[in-house]
Parts: structure tokens; C-alpha cells; sequence
């Protein structure tokens, strides 16, 4: 016996485990409803506040975030008929909907209105089940603040390609969005 189970070590074949959440990750997804909009608040401005620092000034995070606001936006959203909204209790949600950007809705008529996932959601599958959740058989687009890595990297790795780079405006706040694009198919999940 040598080491802790390295090459060398007399115990055959290493097997790779993979956490139970990534077999799960797809089961604990459900419609949202109503009744999860104090829910889908809170997680919502939890993830505003993990993901913006450095990207958003504190007190944009901080207007971006509040209760009524939110609360307002996702009893509107719940109630809308046209919008596909993912939610993995107590971890994150999805939101897929009609083209919002006038210059894109030829090419791609859906659009990514949101993909959110608290921090201990992350890494377990969840995003891509979400995404998988509410992704139609069309093309469609997501929008990302640029220098949010992670995001860009999580479009990218399921076919998205930056097909728009635009100055924007969050609240007061002058930053760049990048759009990515899906063709129809192009998903890679």
C-alpha cells in the first residue's frame, strides 16, 4: 500500500462520485407559482448581492433589490401568460419570455429574461436544468452584464455565441451588456 489511494495503491480502479444534487437537480425543479413570490423575492435579491459587487455600485445593488420592488416585478411576472418561469425552491429560478429587444426578435424570437441561483445552488447542476426547463425549441437570446465571468462562461459552454455588445444603463450606473444568441437547436445541455 502505498499513498491514499493514488496510482500505485493496491485498490483497483478509482471511481469518480458525483454529488446526488447532480441526479436530483432535475426532479426538484418545478413551475413557479403565486404563492412562491416571497420566496422567489428573497432569492432574487440574494443573488443581486452575490453576483453585482464590483459590477453595480452597492447602492444600485441595493435599489435593484428592495422588497416592494421585486415583489412588485414577480407578481406581475407570475400573473403575465406568456412567460415560462423554472424555480428550484429555495436555490434559484429561470425565466424565459417573448423577445424584449426590438433589433433581435426576427432572429430570435425568445429571450433568457433571467437565470438567477444563489450560491449554494451553484455547481450542482441546477443552472442547466433550469435553463433546460424553460428553453423552447426556438432561437433565443440572454443578456449579461460584461465582467460576469461566470455568467459568460455558463452561456458559452452551452452554445451560446456574443452576437451584441451595447452601453447600457442600470438605474444610474453606465455598463456594457453583451447579448448572447441561441440558434434554433443550438442548446447545449
Amino acid at each position: 500500500f502505498r499513498g491514499r489511494g493514488g496510482v500505485g495503491a493496491d485498490r483497483g480502479p478509482r471511481v469518480v462520485m458525483r454529488p446526488l444534487s447532480t441526479y436530483l437537480a432535475p426532479m426538484m425543479i418545478r413551475p413557479a407559482l403565486l404563492d412562491d413570490t416571497d420566496t422567489l423575492v428573497r432569492l432574487h435579491a440574494q443573488a443581486w448581492r452575490e453576483t453585482y459587487p464590483g459590477l453595480l455600485p452597492e447602492d444600485e445593488i441595493a435599489r435593484m433589490t428592495a422588497p416592494d420592488r421585486l415583489a412588485t416585478r414577480w407578481q406581475a411576472n407570475l400573473a403575465r401568460g406568456d412567460l415560462r418561469i423554472a424555480y428550484a425552491p429555495d436555490l434559484g429560478f429561470a425565466v424565459m419570455g417573448p423577445q424584449r429587444e426590438a433589433a433581435h426578435k426576427t432572429d430570435y424570437p425568445e429571450e433568457l429574461w433571467a437565470i438567477y441561483l444563489i450560491r449554494a445552488g451553484q455547481h450542482r447542476g441546477l443552472g442547466q436544468a433550469l435553463l433546460t426547463r424553460v428553453a423552447a425549441k426556438e432561437a433565443f437570446t440572454a443578456r449579461v452584464v460584461e465582467g460576469n465571468d461566470p455568467a459568460c462562461r455558463f452561456y458559452a459552454a452551452r452554445g451560446g455565441q456574443v452576437i451584441d455588445r451595447q452601453p447600457e444603463q442600470i438605474g444610474i450606473s453606465d455598463i456594457i451588456e453583451l447579448t448572447f444568441g441561441w440558434q434554433t437547436g443550438a442548446l447545449h445541455c
